[in-house]
């Protein structure tokens, strides 16, 4: 095999040990002839793995699909979703769900997505929720191969830097706990059109991506930093346009049809309390919550802090760092100082952590701190209906400040890979050009900034 071509589990320790389990690393027959990667043979193996540890998280939500999601049980058995939420929503019967007094509270690209769902399932009852669940899960399964497929695509010198996604423990936790996940492929699909230089095809899923989450966004402004450390400006403004004239015409065309309802999770983020979580909902749990203006600043200050830290990082790194190092840092730093931090909320940086090609050391750690959180906050809500078998509000504190430990963690190991990458050597043995990148990977830094100590 050609010296150029690195075996997945070399030299990532615990990639090494996995690849065991499958026969060891890559061989001689898993190579094209000119010694790349063969990306449809890696690409239908991590798309089996998807599926697979999906159907993981089916399982662990089994009892409620069996028994139904009744209060606490739902929370005991750990097998919460917003799904079932969603069935008795009258405006899934005809139209979008945004009419007057019936307004779902989800952004438009989530609304349509449950308008296609509710087509197969039946009208009401138990078995809608059943059926409305099974439907997500099945379509989770198709997004979750697309992200897989797109992250392939994406990497392609490292393809295997995909089964991040494929086997990240959070698949299996929250990826059927709401449509998040509609988003996360979205997000790949865009990045892997920005990759291969298509940037109006890319404006386009951007700006889907973005009308079913704000998060989208910020992986935008990530591209534009970037593009501007590479003169590549131009590029990114006409991919930025497309998505917002995309988004702009989603959600004024839904808007127009059905009134503000559309606006309703928008409006209902301004209007929040601190949530489950949130660093802010500390204070809550010792009845002394932070009063909804201070935190909606808090919120807004948060942005405004994870954009500069970011710039930042982006400009005065060594050698230009990758797309998802950078988004990382972004998208942690507005995670953690936002209003709620839902369980769901972690599945956006799998993505990320792949095009970074993060060490699985920090992927798993990270992981470990969202799984405890996972189990803590089931058996903290379940307690609410039982305080004798409660867990104690200083546990779930615990837990909560844990999570978000895990997750500044996984951002100081995107920073510390970002700094560390230096003009004549590499990181982990990866290539110094990020293929995410696209046209700005050949292109040499325009704008820099240095610092002197």
């Amino acid at each position: 095999m050609s010296s150029s071509v690195l075996p997945p589990g070399q030299p990532d320790r615990i990639a090494r040990l996995a690849t065991g389990v499958v026969g060891g690393p890559r061989g001689r027959h898993a190579v094209t002839p000119s010694g790349r990667p063969h990306l449809l043979l890696v690409a239908a193996l991590l798309s089996l793995g998807a599926c697979l540890t999906l159907a993981l998280g089916f399982l662990q939500k089994s009892h409620c699909v069996r028994f139904g999601w009744a209060v606490p049980q739902v929370y005991w058995k750990g097998c919460y979703s917003d799904l079932p939420s969603y069935a008795g929503n009258p405006g899934l019967t005809g139209g979008l769900p945004y009419d007057a007094g019936s307004a779902l509270g989800e952004p438009v690209g989530v609304g349509v997505v449950l308008r296609l769902l509710a087509v197969f399932v039946p009208a009401d009852g138990f078995a809608r929720q059943q059926g409305l669940f099974v439907a997500w899960a099945v379509l989770a399964a198709v997004l979750l191969v697309v992200t897989v497929l797109a992250t392939v695509w994406t990497c392609r010198a490292h393809p295997e830097w995909a089964a991040h996604v494929a086997f990240s423990p959070l698949v299996a936790t929250v990826a059927l706990v709401s449509l998040d996940l509609v988003g996360v492929a979205l997000t790949s699909v865009a990045m892997w059109l920005w990759s291969r230089g298509r940037l109006t095809a890319a404006g386009v899923v951007f700006g889907l991506a973005v009308a079913t989450r704000t998060y989208p966004l910020l992986v935008l402004v990530v591209l534009g930093v970037l593009a501007l450390r590479a003169g590549a400006l131009r590029d990114w403004a006409r991919t930025a346009g497309v998505a917002l004239v995309t988004a702009v015409l989603v959600v004024g065309g839904v808007s127009l049809a059905y009134g503000t309802g559309t606006l309703a999770a928008y409006q209902s983020w301004a209007a929040a309390t601190a949530q489950l979580g949130s660093p802010w909902y500390v204070a809550t749990l010792w009845e002394r919550p932070i009063a909804m203006g201070v935190l909606t600043l808090l919120a807004v200050f948060g942005w405004a802090l994870a954009v500069g830290a970011g710039a930042l990082l982006a400009l005065a790194a060594p050698v230009r760092p990758r797309i998802g190092e950078i988004a990382i840092v972004v998208l942690v730093l507005v995670l953690i100082t936002g209003k709620s931090l839902p369980v769901q909320s972690s599945l956006w940086l799998v993505p990320l952590a792949a095009i970074a090609g993060l060490p699985w050391r920090d992927h798993l750690l990270w992981a470990l701190t969202e799984v405890l959180y996972f189990v803590a906050v089931w058996l903290y809500l379940g307690g609410l209906d039982d305080a004798a078998a409660a867990l104690p509000k200083a546990w779930y504190a615990a837990f909560l400040v844990l999570r978000l430990a895990g997750l500044v963690w996984l951002a100081a190991a995107a920073t510390r890979q970002a700094m560390n990458r230096r003009d004549h050597g590499t990181v982990f043995d990866a290539p110094p050009i990020d293929e995410a990148a696209g046209r700005m990977a050949a292109l040499p830094d325009a704008v820099v900034v240095r610092y002197e100590q």
